[in-house]
């Protein structure tokens, strides 16, 4: 269950997907397909600024653990552990969000916000994740076909 505190912040959706098949010695995909595994599970992304590096075509952000994005995650959404492994995608899926569509690909697991004091139960962790350049055509598909969808105000 979300605090209130995420309940304010976490005003993105994001739909994920996880690469299905084998792995080779060095623990990297094969082959396979994407698969949706969550969809619309409660976020917030936090983006770091693109000054890094001059180049001949504009400024280039450094690909670092201190120039990753990130995205803070509950670990339990509606009673089920968000398993985020390594390489997943993530799709930004928050209608009016001007990063609607955005697809991000986690680097590493998640880390895991420890609990202190009143807050024991912290239901927080971040995924650093970098923008897909390339995104997987079956996540396209679904990102095109969630497009199609009729806009509902509530």
């Amino acid at each position: 269950m979300l605090s209130a505190r995420q309940l304010a912040l976490y005003t993105d959706l994001v739909n994920i997907w996880v690469k299905t098949g084998q792995r080779d010695a060095k623990g990297r995909g094969q082959s396979g397909h994407y698969v949706l595994v969550y969809s619309n599970i409660p976020c917030k992304f936090v983006y770091t600024p693109n000054i890094d590096s001059a180049t001949d075509i504009g400024q280039q952000k450094e690909k670092t653990m201190l120039t990753l994005d990130q995205c803070h995650l509950p670990v339990v959404y509606n009673g089920q552990t968000l398993n985020i492994p390594n390489e997943c995608v993530l799709v930004n899926v928050t209608q009016g969000n001007p990063n609607y569509g955005t697809v991000e690909k986690a680097q590493g697991a998640p880390n895991l916000l420890p609990g202190a004091n009143r807050r024991a139960n912290l239901n927080a962790q971040i995924v650093y994740v970098i923008t897909e350049e390339h995104p997987p055509a079956e996540v396209m598909a679904g990102v095109n076909a969630s497009n199609m969808l009729p806009n509902i105000d509530l």
